[in-house]
């Protein structure tokens, strides 16, 4: 389903993607795209608060705009920065560097 979602509301083919085992409301996923892209991706569930998300992470390119060091958030092909598809809510980023 992920990469079904990827490619079809992010132009992105998905060659590889890992469960994350993090957060408490969201379902995360690590994704390599077949251009080498590696990507992090956030599945929210249907209660989620979506005006909430959207804040968050345009507070995130607001950041990105300022030349602080966070990642990218990729819009779909909408231009939306949270997107909706197969019933629920996604966004995705660059994948932050360990530190």
């Amino acid at each position: 389903m992920t990469a079904d979602v990827l490619e079809d509301r992010y132009g992105l083919v998905v060659d590889l993607v890992e469960p994350v085992h993090m957060g408490t409301d969201t379902i995360n996923r690590r994704v390599l795209t077949d251009d080498g892209l590696r990507l992090f991706v956030k599945q929210y569930p249907a209660m989620a608060d979506l005006d909430e998300a959207r804040n968050a992470w345009d507070m995130s390119e607001y950041c990105r705009a300022a030349e602080l060091p966070v990642p990218r958030v990729w819009p779909d092909v909408d231009d939306n920065l949270v997107t909706i598809a197969e019933g629920s809510a996604w966004a995705v980023v660059d994948e932050a560097p360990a530190g």
